[in-house]
Order: C-alpha cells, then sequence, then structure tokens
C-alpha cells in the first residue's frame, strides 16, 4: 500500500516533517498532515495489491482552507510627490479572498487607482492622494471578512532656494553660511567642501544639519573656493553650490618715519596687505596728498605687498609733520601714522618779545626762543661777551630747555656794576645746519612823570567828573592807575582822602560837601612806582540844587513786547546835596500831528517813594494793544524838581499773559539761570581738579588719593603775605 500526491509522487518520498505516513494495522495506511499548508490541497490516491494481482485504489480530494493573511502592509505609509506611487498591502488566503479599497469611506476610482494583487499603483502622485484608505477583503466561501486602515502622507522632495551664490568672510573672523530648503519631511543638511569631504567631520568646522548652516569658526585664506550644500529627506535629496570669498583686512605692514634735511628730498613708502588689493591714501592734516610739482604719489604691488610711494621734493619746514597713511577695501580699513622730520637751521624769529624794561633790584627774564630741528645750542652776548653760567652770577643766571634759553638779569643798585645790566643783549643759537641771532633791548624803566593837565569836566553840589592828560614821559611802562589826594581847603584838622582809578576808567569823585571848597592833586603810577604830584588845585562846590535829570534807557528801543504794559528804565541822577525824595511819572497817550506828538487822552501820574525807586525800574500797566504813550520822569529833592527825561513808545499788537504767570515765569527764568551758572561753576572745578590731578599732582581728587593710599606727612611751610601798599 501506498499513497501517491497530487503529483503522483510517493508520499513516503516526500521529506516533509509536516507530512507523516503511517501503517497502522496490517491493511490500513495513514496519511497525516502535521500542519498543513494550502499549496498541500489536492487529489492524493491510495493505491494497494490484492493477492499479489489485483490493483486496487482510492481518490481522496483534500482542500486546506487559509485565513485571510495581510502581507508587507504597513499601517503608514508615504509617497512622493509627483512621481510614480505604490500604496501597498498584500492580501492572500485560501480560497483567495476578495479585495475592495476606499479611500476616506469611498470606493477608489478605477480612472486614478490600479489595484493588483500587491497593492494600488498611481501613475503620478499629487496631494489630493493624501489621506485615510481602507482595504477591504472577503472570502465568500468561508464567510472570512478581513480589513486594514493605511494613512498614507505625501512627502515633498527638498528643493533649495536660500543659497546665494556667493559668500564673503573676513579673514579671521567667524562666518556662518546659511542652505535653506523647501520639501517634507523638513530635510536634513550636509556640507561639502571643494574636495567634497563632510563638513561635519572636519575640525574647525560646525554644522548644523537641522537649520542647515556650514560655521566656519575662524575663517582662513585656504577657506576660499566652491561649497556644496545637500538637502535630503525620505523623498529625496538637492545639491547646491556656493562660492566662499574670503576677504582680508588691511593691514598696514610697515610705515617707517623719515628724516631728511630742509630743500632735500623725502621718501615715504607705506606697505599694505590685503584681498582685494586695498585703495591706499596719504594725508597730512586732513587733506588727501595729491600729485603736484613738488609732490609724487605712486602705488604699485611687490610681491604680496601693495606699496604706495610718496616722494616730496625740495622740502619745506611746512612738510614736516605726521602723515597718516589709510588703506581700506570691502573688508574694512586700516590706518598707521608716519612722521617725515625735516631738519633745518635754528630760526629765532619767533622770539618775539625784544623789547624788554627792569628797574632796581626787579629781577627780569630775557626769553630766546630757538626754532630749530636738530635742537640749536643758544648762547647769550652782552656789548661782544659771552655770559656764561659760572661767570657773573650775581647778576645772571642762565636757565635753558629745549629750544628755549631765559637769561635771568638781576638788576642792583647797591652792588658795583649793577646797572650795567642794561643794555642789548644778543641770542645765537646755531645746530649742525646754521646759525641765527637776535638782539633783545634792556631798558631801565622809572617812575612817571607829571601828569600834564587836569580838567574838570563836570561839576555838581556833591560830584565832580575829570578829565587826566596823561604824563609825557610813561617811565618805559604802562601807566597802570591814577592817583587823587584831596582835602577841604580850610580843615584845619589836615584829612586827606584817597582815590585810585585805573587808566582809562571814568574819573569820577563824589559825595563832596555842596558850597565847600577843596584841594585836589593827582599822579601817576606804573610797575616801577608812583610818579611825581602835581600841584594843588582849588575848586568850590556849587551849592544844593535840585537833582539832575534822570536818563532813560530804551532798551528794546520805542517798541513794547507787549501790549499791555511797558517797563520803564532809568540811571538815578546826582541828588546835587539834597537827597531825593522820589521820582515823579507822567504818561499819557498820544498820537503823531506832522513832526510833533499831541496828547490824545488825560494824563495818569504817580508819585514813586523810596525805596522802591532804588532799582530805577517802574511798570506801567493797564495800557493798549498797538497805542503811542508819552512818558515823562523826574526826580524830586527838597529844592525841587529836576529837569524831565521824555520818551514815545508804541505797545505791541499780542495779547500780554496775566500778570502773575508773568512774574511766575520770570521768576522760574531767573532760578534756571542760577542753577546753569551753578553747574557751569561746579563743572570748571571738577576739570581744574582733574587738570590738577593728572598734571600737578594737587586738588581734591589727589588729597583723597593720597589718604587712601597712605598717611601723608604735613611740612611746615612759609608763606610770604604780599599786602598792597596803603599811604
Amino acid at each position: 500500500m501506498k499513497w501517491l500526491g497530487p503529483t503522483q509522487k510517493d508520499m513516503m518520498d516526500v521529506k516533509k516533517q509536516e507530512i507523516e505516513v503511517n501503517r497502522e494495522e496490517k491493511s490500513v495506511l495513514s496519511l497525516s498532515f502535521m500542519k498543513p499548508y494550502t499549496n498541500d490541497s489536492g487529489d492524493y490516491t491510495c493505491t494497494a495489491i490484492y493477492d499479489n494481482s489485483e490493483k486496487l485504489k482510492a481518490l481522496v480530494s483534500v482542500i486546506f482552507y487559509r485565513d485571510i493573511t495581510w502581507d508587507d502592509c504597513p499601517q503608514a505609509q508615504a509617497l512622493v510627490l509627483g512621481q510614480e506611487g505604490y500604496i501597498k498591502c498584500k492580501v492572500t488566503g485560501n480560497p483567495t479572498p476578495n479585495v475592495e479599497w476606499y479611500k476616506n469611506g469611498k470606493p477608489l476610482s478605477e480612472d486614478r487607482y490600479k489595484s493588483n494583487s500587491e497593492g494600488i499603483r498611481i501613475a503620478r502622485v499629487e496631494e489630493i492622494d493624501k489621506g485615510l484608505y481602507k482595504i477591504r477583503a472577503t472570502v465568500k466561501q468561508t464567510g472570512a471578512l478581513g480589513q486594514r486602515n493605511i494613512t498614507v502622507d505625501i512627502y515633498v522632495p527638498p528643493m533649495i532656494r536660500d543659497l546665494p551664490d556667493t559668500t564673503e568672510a573676513l579673514e579671521g573672523e567667524s562666518v556662518i553660511l546659511h542652505c535653506s530648503a523647501d520639501g517634507y519631511p523638513s530635510p536634513d543638511y550636509s556640507w561639502l567642501n571643494r574636495e567634497y569631504k563632510n563638513m561635519s567631520k572636519e575640525p574647525g568646522y560646525d554644522v548644523d544639519k537641522d537649520k542647515g548652516t556650514l560655521t566656519i569658526l575662524k575663517v582662513e585664506k585656504e577657506d576660499r573656493g566652491k561649497y556644496t550644500c545637500v538637502a535630503k529627506n525620505p523623498a529625496g535629496e538637492d545639491r547646491k553650490m556656493t562660492t566662499l570669498m574670503v576677504i582680508s583686512k588691511p593691514n598696514i605692514v610697515m610705515l617707517e618715519n623719515v628724516t631728511v634735511q630742509v630743500s632735500k628730498t623725502a621718501v615715504l613708502e607705506c606697505h599694505v596687505t590685503g584681498d582685494p588689493v586695498p585703495e591706499i591714501t596719504i594725508r597730512k592734516e586732513g587733506a588727501v596728498i595729491q600729485n603736484d610739482e613738488r609732490r609724487k604719489v605712486e602705488t604699485y604691488k611687490e610681491g604680496e605687498n601693495i606699496i604706495t610711494k610718496m616722494t616730496i621734493y625740495a622740502t619745506r619746514r611746512s612738510d614736516d609733520g605726521l602723515y597718516y597713511c589709510k588703506a581700506f577695501n570691502r573688508g574694512g580699513y586700516a590706518e598707521r601714522v608716519g612722521h617725515i622730520t625735516v631738519e633745518f637751521p635754528p630760526d629765532l624769529s619767533v622770539t618775539t618779545l625784544t623789547n624788554v624794561k627792569t628797574w632796581k633790584d626787579n629781577p627780569v627774564n630775557l626769553t630766546c626762543l630757538a626754532d630749530a630741528i636738530p635742537n640749536a645750542t643758544i648762547s647769550w652776548w652782552l656789548r661782544n661777551n659771552e655770559i656764561r653760567k659760572q661767570n657773573n652770577s650775581a647778576f645772571y643766571t642762565i636757565l635753558s630747555t629745549v629750544a628755549i634759553s631765559k637769561l635771568l638779569v638781576k638788576p642792583s643798585l647797591t652792588l658795583p656794576g649793577g646797572r650795567d645790566v642794561y643794555g642789548t643783549y644778543k641770542c645765537k643759537a646755531e645746530n649742525m645746519y646754521g646759525t641765527d641771532e637776535i638782539d633783545i633791548v634792556l631798558k631801565e624803566a622809572s617812575i612817571p612823570g607829571p601828569i600834564q593837565k587836569i580838567l574838570f569836566d563836570k561839576i555838581t553840589a556833591t560830584t565832580i567828573v575829570f578829565s587826566i592828560v596823561s604824563p609825557i614821559e610813561d617811565g618805559e611802562m604802562p601807566i597802570k592807575t591814577y592817583l587823587m589826594e584831596y582835602k577841604e581847603d580850610q580843615n584845619t584838622r589836615n584829612d586827606v582822602y584817597y582815590k585810585e582809578w585805573s587808566e582809562g576808567l571814568s574819573y569820577v569823585v563824589e559825595n563832596l560837601k555842596p558850597r565847600t571848597s577843596y584841594l585836589f592833586r593827582f599822579s601817576a603810577k606804573n610797575a616801577v612806582g608812583i610818579g611825581a604830584w602835581s600841584t594843588w588845585l582849588s575848586k568850590k562846590m556849587p551849592k544844593e540844587s535840585v537833582p539832575d535829570k534822570p536818563l532813560l534807557i530804551q532798551s528794546g528801543g520805542n517798541m513794547s513786547f507787549y501790549s499791555l504794559h511797558y517797563e520803564i528804565r532809568c540811571i538815578i541822577p546826582a541828588d546835587n546835596g539834597k537827597h531825593i525824595l522820589f521820582f515823579e511819572l507822567k504818561y499819557f497817550k498820544v498820537r503823531r500831528n506832522v513832526n510833533s506828538w499831541i496828547r490824545d487822552d488825560e494824563i495818569k501820574k504817580t508819585e514813586i517813594n523810596y525805596p522802591e525807586w532804588r532799582s530805577c525800574r517802574f511798570n506801567i500797566r493797564g495800557l493798549e494793544p498797538n497805542s503811542y504813550y508819552k512818558v515823562e520822569l523826574r526826580a524830586k529833592n527838597e529844592i525841587g524838581y529836576s529837569e524831565s527825561s521824555k520818551i514815545v513808545f508804541n505797545t505791541g499788537t499780542g495779547n500780554d499773559m496775566d500778570e502773575k504767570e508773568y512774574t511766575k515765569q520770570a521768576r522760574i527764568s531767573t532760578t534756571t539761570i542760577i542753577i546753569i551758572v551753578i553747574l557751569l561753576i561746579l563743572l570748571i572745578c571738577v576739570l581744574l581738579d582733574l587738570v590738577g590731578y593728572f598734571r600737578y599732582h594737587w586738588g581734591v581728587l589727589y588729597y583723597f588719593r593720597s589718604m587712601c593710599k597712605k598717611p601723608v606727612k604735613k611740612k611746615n611751610t612759609s608763606a610770604t603775605k604780599n599786602t598792597d601798599f596803603k599811604k
């Protein structure tokens, strides 16, 4: 007995562990399927030979069913926009299941979606293909039913859209190359250099795969060249190149100082590196040097250096100074200063004080200024004899610094030869290029001569105004002040009063007694001393009288800034022996009639008593806008009224502010001015203290610094107090 399979192959020869052929009894042969598969289905034949001659056989049809199976059917799948796409889902079973596809609950269109045993094919993927798909499988014979949901996303291949063709970077600094691409999902970025090396693995470079940036931490010249940005996602990749241009900031590698003799040729060279080639200028005192008949500027390249050479022919002293070489390109600029020193023989024309005066026992400095490069040696001569430091120390002291020599001359009335120091001194200066000399005349000054003439310009009951005609001889020194002694002619006590005026001021004496005779004498005073006194002059003061006429001041002309009020200002007149009791102020409206003014309103009058009139400023209020007013002001003492001062003014056309507001604003304005003045004084004090701190080591700051640093020992110092002469 034996079993034959669907292919008529003896099942005993089938090497499958899942199929067993066993003889149960002598006449029973079993065929067992331990783990059947659908492909094991078919017709199986049992054959036997009976009595060694008769062939027997029996046919058994075996069908194995297999449930619905889902192969290669991910629940989340993605298609690439614009390309052919497949939604994969292989459904198997026995019997073969019937498959139906749905999208968003609706059957798929057979025009767009082609179904096969492996899934669905889409000829060209579009955004509308995104969504939720459902595949349903049924087996009519077994009644089996199964379904799967598949979420389909649409991927977009990367497309680099933001990458400049070129990027400029500054040598020595960092730079970031930006690359941006469209695509879904968001692409990852990588960068390749011109040798296609992955820059994320190179030292000194940083790649942000999410943001698409390539950072070069310190740009070098070797970094110039092409770089490739690669944007990649599951839908594909895109590549684009950019060029990195490395800019080297200008660097001035050499600018040497030059020393040249006057009238010779000077050459100043400025050596610069940089890429792109920098533009180079040479400036002096802010002006760019241009080619002219004496100066030539040329630029050329020598190796890696760009050299700008300035040649100055027939140099002058004015060519001496600082020269600024400035180089600039797109990366920035560099500037360096060089100096051309023009050497020349001494020039003493800068010595301006060539006439000097002094007097008895009054030392004086004769100063000689020598402009020379190199510095000149200065010597002093008097009457063809050189004055040396070691000689004549009783009369001379030489104090010399660079380019300056001071000869301290000490005249004397007691030492022999003490007056021989007056005369013409010769200052001589010498260096390697030549000499120069200048005469400085020292004259002996004396007290002024007598005053030529005294004039009594104006006399009131209590005041005299003088005019003084200067002395013919001023003693070689300018007149500083004029002195006057005066006394009452009949005063037996011989009381003498003094008055001193600076030269050029108004010479006035006040508070004299009316109807009293006075004696006056005058003298001129210069730095040497007081000159000879004039003879006594007698003058009797007139009797008391009415005050002088007040003087009205119109600071703004005859036009008022205000429409409703006007301020009268005046100078208080002399009272002429009797105190002023009050001022009488009259004002009234007027109108013009040909060449005169006619009163056009009633007269308003007011008396201003002491102390209100001390300021001599009176406010007239209650006026009408755009009107003419006449003002008359006179002073009154016991004797009577002075002559009236008169003015006409025109009020403004606008509206005045309220009086309280006016006063308030005036007060605010005055307060503001006071605050500003105080702040200015404080600022000046601070500046002076800073100058004292840094230059002279004194002042408040220096004091506190010293106190914080270490205790300061006090030294006993003696001071000589100078007092003015009082007779």
